[in-house]
């Protein structure tokens, strides 16, 4: 088992603050999913710009929506006691709202701000998240935020004998599930899979949602119900005897979504990219190779020619979303 340690915090030279571990890891996890993106949209072609400004947004939608589901969805005493506890700077977040602001902030920078081809850039996008997040709930982890049922599991966190004894530590669970996503992501560029004939366009954030909703389901089933024992809430559950967390409905609708995704996506391959960097520049700054490329035809992740290149054209120019 895993030995217990309290949540860690660190004393800011100068103050006589500390800084929680698990704040450096939620500001590292946003830093290094936006970098990655980043540094993956130069490599595919994509805009920087928009990258970058759609990651902003969507952490300022993710935090928003995050409290929002946290109060009304976990804690809707607080609302009813005093309305203003919906606003944002009471504190308090929901993982799963968190995703639900994610959902509605990319489509809305993507396809009504920037009007560019949705389906890459949400890929880039959803690669990159899985690593920010990834490293937030390894945060939640170090700060024991989501403590499970009483187990005798190997990967279970050793709590002391206040808390019962060994639990399961959800942070850990979903951290592992996360960056095993990322990593699979990776081995599978870096084998080229975006060279397949079957490869399109919003694949990899079809499967994170086929893969995460049912694994967010199995997570959630572990949660504690005993915490008022030792002074701490369990989760609110709904629909009576179905005993459902609201991570585990929402988890169920992005389950949905995936499935929807793959069905829509599935056989309409890739998107022309070859005026997205052409968007980080103004008209004056573009030089003759950037405009040679971006005259030069539809580019997409697979390699120009053959029958396959033929194949990606006809049906990334068929599907305008």
């Amino acid at each position: 088992m895993i030995p217990y340690f309290p949540p860690l915090s660190f004393p800011i030279p100068g103050t006589e603050s500390r800084l929680d571990l698990w704040l450096l890891l939620t500001v590292l996890g946003i830093a290094a999913g936006t970098e990655f993106a980043r540094s993956r949209a130069i490599r595919r072609g994509l805009s920087v710009k928009v990258i970058v400004d759609c990651c902003l947004f969507m952490v300022a939608m993710g935090f928003l929506f995050a409290h929002f589901v946290h109060i009304l969805a976990y804690n809707y005493h607080l609302f009813a006691e005093d309305w203003r506890r919906i606003l944002p700077w009471y504190g308090g977040y929901s993982s799963i709202g968190g995703f639900l602001g994610a959902a509605i902030a990319i489509p809305l920078f993507l396809k009504g701000i920037k009007k560019v081809p949705f389906w890459p850039y949400l890929d880039n996008l959803c690669i990159g998240f899985m690593l920010g997040y990834g490293l937030g709930r390894l945060g939640c982890f170090t700060a024991h935020d989501h403590i499970g049922k009483l187990t005798d599991f190997f990967l279970a966190v050793d709590f002391p004998a206040r808390y019962g004894g060994a639990r399961h530590d959800l942070g850990l669970y979903e951290s592992g599930l996360l960056f095993g996503l990322f990593i699979t992501f990776l081995v599978l560029e870096r084998a080229k899979i975006q060279h397949k004939p079957w490869f399109f366009d919003g694949f990899y954030s079809a499967v994170t949602l086929l893969v995460y909703g049912p694994m967010r389901v199995l997570f959630d089933s572990l949660r504690a119900t005993d915490l008022e024992e030792i002074g701490r809430s369990s989760d609110v559950r709904y629909f009576g005897s179905l005993a459902l967390t609201p991570a585990q409905i929402g988890a169920i609708m992005l389950f949905a979504l995936g499935v929807w995704m793959f069905i829509h996506r599935s056989g309409k391959g890739q998107m022309d990219v070859s005026q997205e960097e052409l968007r980080d520049w103004k008209p004056g700054e573009i030089t003759p190779e950037m405009a040679a490329r971006a005259a030069a035809g539809p580019r997409y992740a697979r390699p120009p020619g053959g029958p396959e290149a033929a194949e990606t054209t006809d049906s990334a120019d068929s599907d305008p979303t």
